[in-house]
């Protein structure tokens, strides 16, 4: 969504972008918040024109606005459809002016906002839709609200959803096109387009409007990530890639299996961190945006995934019933084929791989310019790289304890969990989505 923006921009340069009649002139501001006056410009009288409309779209149908739900964003899953926004969007499309909007990252109850604007700088223009609701006593109110979409590779480790950013070559089209041709421009921007990065948490308080507002969290001053060099960016994405490896998952519980038993342990290790670096390179390169958009390809896999991962945890499971000790010696009757199989199964067939290296990894690469963007993704390949082979060959450290048949089946038990708990998680997802 968007739910705070600012425009910064002075009179004359968002009147030299627009290209509207008027000439209207207002303060910056830096904080602007649903309810409050924000600046649109629409097609009238055969020209572009500039107002001011309240933010939170009020149709006209609407008996009493106090008890109407705030309409601050309409998203573009159904617009031509919903009764509060279906006239709009074949009637009365407009452009609204900012500098950028702010964003907010949750991890568990805490909330980071992030600044979200274009690299290049300069004004931008929001796809909105408005409004003029009237009484009875004939007072008329202008509202308006800015549509949302899909996030594109910059936004999605931030957040879900973003506003759709209209180009200056599409401003004709947008504001006086037929309806399918305007509503094609319903898109993501394009991932390099924007740089995102952290701001202070004064940004909460709808009463702070001033340019500090705009400054990174990390030092306050006018640099950004996109200005990190090459170095700091290995760290980030190595710190990165640790944190979402080390979670145990069907690749990690495989590994320390084979570990244990010292089989094929070079290889194995080499193929999954080989694997995690084929990943994050295709996301560093911008293949994020394709995978989140192609859901049916991600659905395929999820299916197959769950059975997978289903299968391979009942395997795990009858092995907890045997009676046996498993050594390394006997460890030699799984084939390196066989074995270079099933890891590859359990990365390729887990869709949570793909969003990890190729979305949330290429996606947060994007704030930073070539070649800090590759360091980046450097940084967390040599994470995995490092988790493998020290989880691979570090298990035989355990080896005195797997000596007894009963760890064995504790271990494998636990590995079916693991492989089961996944699965569950998948088909919970898949069933939420369909």
């Amino acid at each position: 969504m968007c739910g705070r923006f600012a425009l910064a921009e002075s009179a004359e340069e968002v009147a030299a972008l627009f290209g509207y009649l008027d000439a209207e002139d207002f303060p910056p501001r830096y904080n602007i918040a649903p309810t409050q006056p924000i600046a649109i410009v629409r097609h009238e009288h055969h020209a572009r024109r500039f107002a001011l409309a309240r933010w939170g779209l009020v149709p006209a149908w609407v008996e009493d606005p106090r008890r109407f739900q705030l309409l601050i964003n309409a998203r573009t899953e159904g617009i031509a459809t919903r009764p509060a926004f279906k006239n709009a969007i074949r009637y009365r499309r407009c452009l609204v002016p900012a500098s950028g909007f702010y964003e907010w990252y949750r991890q568990g109850k805490a909330k980071q906002p992030y600044w979200v604007g274009p690299r290049a700088g300069g004004p931008i223009a929001f796809a909105g839709l408005w409004e003029t609701w009237s009484d009875r006593d004939g007072g008329e109110i202008d509202s308006a609200c800015i549509i949302t979409t899909s996030a594109n590779a910059t936004l999605t480790p931030i957040h879900a959803r973003m506003p759709v950013i209209i180009t200056a070559d599409q401003f004709d089209l947008w504001l006086t096109g037929e309806t399918e041709e305007a509503m094609a421009l319903l898109a993501p921007a394009p991932d390099t387009m924007l740089k995102a990065y952290q701001v202070s948490d004064r940004v909460n308080k709808a009463d702070a409007d001033d340019p500090g507002l705009l400054l990174p969290v990390a030092e306050m001053k006018t640099t950004c990530l996109a200005d990190v060099d090459t170095g700091a960016a290995v760290v980030e994405g190595l710190l990165l890639g640790a944190g979402m490896i080390v979670a145990i998952g069907p690749q990690n519980a495989f590994v320390l299996r084979q570990g244990l038993q010292r089989s094929h342990v070079f290889a194995l290790a080499t193929t999954c961190a080989a694997a995690d670096a084929i990943l994050i390179a295709a996301g560093v390169a911008g293949l994020g945006t394709l995978v989140r958009d192609h859901a049916a390809w991600l659905t395929a896999v999820t299916v197959v995934g769950v059975a997978f991962l289903l299968g391979y945890g009942a395997l795990s499971l009858r092995r907890a019933f045997k009676s046996e000790t498993l050594m390394p010696s006997d460890a030699r009757s799984v084939s390196l084929g066989a074995a270079l199989g099933t890891v590859l199964a359990l990365t390729f067939f887990n869709p949570h791989v793909y969003l990890d290296t190729i979305v949330v990894v290429g996606g947060l690469s994007a704030r930073y310019p070539p070649p800090a963007n590759a360091a980046f993704g450097i940084g967390a390949a040599l994470a995995s790289v490092v988790w493998f082979y020290g989880l691979g060959y570090g298990a035989r450290l355990l080896a005195p304890l797997f000596a007894r048949s009963m760890a064995w089946r504790i271990l494998d038990v636990l590995v079916a969990i693991v492989m089961w708990g996944i699965a569950a998680s998948l088909a919970v997802e898949l069933w939420r989505s369909g």
